[in-house]
């Protein structure tokens, strides 16, 4: 990875991976240290949530960043992983796609704040976290410079369906949030009007 951030002498500043392309790797090396401020725009997949501290040292300066994530962790919390890091400045567009189950709030919030001047950001996740559907805590760890804001989350629940309403009504009057309910009404998904997402992703139809 750190070949293509290099490429052209450094002066490349766009970076896209297809959709369809390779999950990618950073290890660490002796390395890891050495930036590239020259990508101000990235789209890549990456192998595990791990590998996203390691970019953001790699890139002090990127303006866009979309990054899909193939594995989340179950067990520790990786929020202390994003605590000591710079703060990415220029970045004003953030997209953050999960493929796994992600229980992640406090990382979600960690990694979020390393972006302070952030205006657009965009997620896609998997959970049973009711903190990531709570309208009320997922809005206390934006940033106060953000414009828009749009998700879509599948949240796998257990309880009756009055836990809907209760998190219908957690959300402002002012964003217009959708939901839909699965076959066997065990998942509720959650989105965002209008959605916009770079990667390919599945919604079913509203019940």
């Amino acid at each position: 990875m750190r070949k293509i951030f290099a490429s052209n002498n450094r002066r490349l500043r766009l970076v896209s991976f297809d959709n369809d392309s390779i999950v990618l790797n950073l290890s660490e090396d002796n390395d890891e240290n050495i930036p590239f401020p020259n990508i101000q725009e990235l789209k890549i997949n990456l192998d595990s949530i791990q590998i996203l501290p390691r970019l953001f040292t790699l890139l002090p300066n990127p303006q866009r960043l979309h990054a899909c994530v193939e594995k989340s962790s179950h067990e520790e919390d990786l929020s202390k992983l994003f605590a000591n890091l710079s703060p990415l400045i220029y970045l004003t567009d953030f997209q953050l796609r999960f493929v796994d189950f992600a229980e992640m709030f406090d990382t979600i919030a960690s990694i979020l704040n390393q972006m302070p001047f952030l205006e657009t950001f965009t997620f896609d996740l998997w959970t049973n976290d009711e903190r990531l559907v709570n309208g009320s805590n997922l809005i206390s760890m934006l940033p106060s410079s953000l414009k828009q804001f749009h998700f879509l989350i599948r949240y796998y629940f257990s309880e009756a369906h009055s836990q809907i309403d209760h998190l219908l009504k957690s959300w402002p009057n002012h964003m217009r949030v959708n939901y839909s309910l699965n076959e066997d009404d065990s998942c509720l998904l959650f989105y965002t009007m209008p959605w916009l997402f770079t990667f390919n992703y599945h919604i079913s139809k509203d019940k």
